[in-house]
């Protein structure tokens, strides 16, 4: 409890100090595809820290309905519409995995992706987030069982509304 409350009292805080009039923040929807078929959905948040720094809050559920939840960092190198992210997640949440039934009940995950922001309609406050993300799953079955899954890179198309 004692930890949340620190966390908590930090996010307040870098929200008052790094937060950004100039860049609105932004609620994104969007899926991704791997090869032909939808590999999945997810709904999001970006928060603006400077003009070339966000994070971005991701929840969603693959085809198969397993979900997974990620924070992602990402820099605008010029500040303009082009972006690369880093992120750290859980996959699975107390949820069978690819290859076997529940014996993973949940699986760190990193992910790498490229993408570009555009501003489109008439008053700007809508985005089309096109790109490319790539996820390692580590899958620790158990103490004497640890691999790594490469996850098929997928080709995402968000979409969301500035506020």
């Amino acid at each position: 409890m004692k930890k949340l409350a620190v966390f908590l009292f930090v996010f307040l805080l870098a929200n008052n100090i790094f937060g950004q009039e100039a860049k609105k923040n932004a609620v994104i929807m969007g899926m991704n595809f791997s090869g032909a078929y939808i590999s999945n959905f997810s709904i999001g948040y970006e928060r603006y820290l400077t003009d070339n720094f966000t994070v971005f809050f991701d929840l969603g559920t693959n085809i198969y309905f397993w979900p997974y939840g990620e924070i992602q960092g990402r820099w605008y190198p010029w500040a303009k519409t082009f972006f690369a992210g880093l992120g750290l997640g859980i996959f699975g949440f107390n949820t069978p995995n690819f290859y076997s039934p529940p014996s993973l009940p949940s699986a760190p995950m990193t992910s790498l992706s490229i993408g570009w922001k555009f501003d489109i309609g008439q008053s700007n406050n809508w985005v089309l987030i096109p790109g490319f993300t790539a996820r390692i799953i580590l899958d620790v079955r158990d103490i004497n069982s640890v691999h790594i899954e490469f996850g098929v890179p997928e080709i995402s198309l968000k979409i969301g509304r500035k506020f």
